[in-house]
């Protein structure tokens, strides 16, 4: 199964857990409020072009911490259509949860099936209808020369008897044509009484109006939404634009979804650094993150219609200000435009 596996946190983004290529994975998160409780983390896979949701882990009783200040890790492992997580918070266990995928992929099995099925019946149809017309039956056996001996015993026992005439339960009706349409006899003229059947056994009209109605009925079926804007995070090595090997190798992956979007969703490429050396260095240092993932993603095949915006925010837009937290302010965020870049 080559389909990535995203996770959404508190119904806000989409972010990459396993890449398409990868059976094992690991993301890193951190809670969005001081003093959080709560929080949820549903799991969504992409058979097409829409994620399908596949479940959620609720993590409650978290430590009081303020936004940003308290490590999640979400850990997951791939087996054939079952997924394997576990979630540590601070370093320590937390909860373990397995999903079944199949759920997901059913929908196309089940095309699958009814198609097979449908082409099957068609065949089954021609073979019993076209087999009397060749003069067997099912099994090949010909019919005539079973038959034929107790016809010929029939025909000549059979006296013929007389037919009786029996009255048609079937009447003709007639259009009694205006005075207009009459000859001079009193009969209907033969053109008018063609014009009379032509329009009563004419079911043009009829048709073109049902026409009519099914394409009003199609105009009026609600159209498939979007698919959910990719939001994702990369994380970097301290005080250069090098890219983790987590981070990396989601690259590729990445590129392909990118070039799915809708060709007017234009998205931003947000750099950000951890709290540490100068404002100059830090604003630096950040843009050149985004442009290297930038470049990265156009090496990987992403053909973007609308090129994006590079930005590079320095430390002013932390997710965490704990010291031993600030991997987590190394990272490239890439978002639609119209989207808050930020959390902290």
């Amino acid at each position: 199964m080559k389909r990535p596996v995203l996770v959404q946190v508190d119904h806000r983004r989409l972010s990459t857990f396993l890449p398409a290529e990868k059976s094992r994975g690991r993301l890193p998160l951190t809670t969005l409020q001081n003093n959080q409780k709560r929080a949820i983390i549903e799991l969504y896979i992409a058979p097409g072009r829409k994620p399908k949701r596949i479940g959620e882990i609720i993590v409650d009783n978290l430590p009081p911490a303020g936004a940003g200040e308290l490590l999640m890790e979400l850990h997951g492992k791939l087996d054939g259509m079952q997924l394997s997580t576990s979630l540590q918070v601070n370093g320590n266990p937390w909860t373990r949860k397995t999903f079944d995928l199949r759920p997901a992929f059913r929908g196309r099995k089940t095309l699958f099936t009814l198609l097979s099925a449908g082409i099957v019946a068609v065949v089954l149809f021609l073979l019993f209808a076209f087999t009397p017309l060749l003069g067997t039956d099912t099994f090949g056996i010909k019919k005539a020369d079973i038959f034929d001996k107790d016809r010929q015993t029939t025909r000549q026992t059979e006296k013929p008897e007389p037919v009786k005439e029996e009255e048609s339960s079937y009447k003709e009706t007639t259009v009694q044509p205006d005075a207009a349409e009459s000859d001079e006899t009193g009969k209907p003229d033969e053109s008018s009484r063609q014009k009379v059947q032509k329009e009563t056994s004419d079911p043009a009209a009829e048709p073109q109006e049902t026409k009519t109605s099914q394409e009003a009925e199609e105009s009026t079926e609600p159209k498939e939404p979007l698919p959910p804007p990719i939001e994702t995070r990369l994380y970097f090595l301290p005080d250069t634009a090098q890219l983790r090997a987590d981070s990396l190798d989601e690259i590729r992956s990445l590129a392909k979804r990118l070039n799915e979007e809708p060709e007017n969703r234009r998205y931003i490429i947000a750099g950000h650094c951890a709290l540490f050396g100068t404002e100059k260095g830090r604003t630096q240092l950040s843009k050149d993150r985004a442009e290297r993932v930038y470049q990265l993603l156009l090496d990987a095949g992403w053909e973007p219609s609308t090129p994006p915006e590079i930005i590079g925010y320095g430390g002013d837009q932390p997710v965490t200000h704990d010291r031993e937290m600030q991997s987590l302010n190394r990272r490239v965020e890439i978002k639609p435009v119209d989207e808050t870049l930020a959390d902290g």
